[in-house]
């Protein structure tokens, strides 16, 4: 699975809106050996520490903690960190325990050699470490006129692969550039160069409602208070391009989906809805 900014998203305002400004009060490092050594260090760094937010960067999860240092973490599936009520049944893959004062929710790590990244750091370093630096603007903060220059550094360039840079736009894979080309009427394949402002507008006003909705109907709280997990296939159900080859488009009603390859990689398109103008 490659985790992609909706996902993220999801985790991480579960941490903040449950944890934010709640101190460590204990920390379990519950497995021995050599691997305890590296988890102990930044674990036990943690205690007695109020954690001021949690926030995300591409698909990086970041909590910054009251003493300046920040733990920058990269997941590879969403069971590595859960915010879960205290009472909820250990699993056997949780290897780090972050209980907190006041407040009847833990934080767990597991599977903690799985994660592509995680360090304690400076919180000012941040921006500077390598999984960050090079990353590009985030989707759901870019400005319509920031978002319209940063294209234009690239004229040349087909728009889909463009808006998959992840040194230029983050958090955008292949099921949502589909979905958000759709919906702005822009064939992937169309070069940056042949986007006027107002169908970049709407290629801007795109990338933030496909996402928002991505995070709206990818999220469950689960009934019995646990922690909320990522359900991709309540966002397919809103699909109206991406994997629907041969059904008819839910816009149109005039043309059936295609599945056509650009650059080697395969894109959905409606074809009377997203026309390759050519120039």
């Amino acid at each position: 699975m490659i985790f992609e900014l909706p996902e993220v998203e999801t985790i991480v305002r579960n941490v903040d809106r449950n944890l934010k400004n709640q101190v460590v009060q204990e920390v379990d490092v519950r497995i021995q050996g050599r691997k305890a050594l590296a988890l102990v260090k930044w674990a036990l760094a943690l205690k007695g520490k109020k954690l001021m937010q949690a926030r995300r960067r591409g698909a990086h999860i970041i909590l910054d903690f009251s003493d300046g240092q920040s733990l920058l973490a990269n997941l590879e599936t969403d069971k590595q960190l859960a915010c879960v009520p205290s009472n909820s049944v250990l699993s056997e893959q949780t290897q780090v325990v972050l209980k907190f004062q006041n407040i009847q929710r833990e934080l767990r790590f597991n599977d903690v050699s799985k994660f592509s990244f995680l360090k304690l750091l400076d919180s000012r370093s941040i921006e500077s470490v390598a999984p960050i630096k090079n990353l590009g603007h985030e989707p759901l903060q870019i400005s319509v006129k920031d978002f319209q220059d940063t294209l234009a550094k690239w004229p040349q360039r087909q728009v889909k692969n463009l808006l998959m840079d992840q040194s230029v736009i983050v958090g955008i894979g292949a099921m949502y550039a589909d979905e958000v080309l759709f919906r702005a009427k822009i064939h992937p394949s169309e070069k940056v160069k042949d986007i006027p402002f107002p169908r970049m507008d709407k290629l801007h006003h795109a990338i933030y409602h496909v996402l928002e909705l991505a995070i709206t109907h990818g999220q469950t709280p689960l009934t019995d208070g646990a922690d909320e997990r990522v359900k991709p296939e309540r966002f397919q159900s809103t699909l109206q391009v991406y994997g629907r080859e041969g059904q008819v488009c839910v816009r149109c009603k005039k043309a059936s989906i295609q599945k056509i390859k650009i650059s080697q990689k395969i894109s959905y398109v409606c074809p009377y809805c997203q026309p390759l103008r050519e120039k």
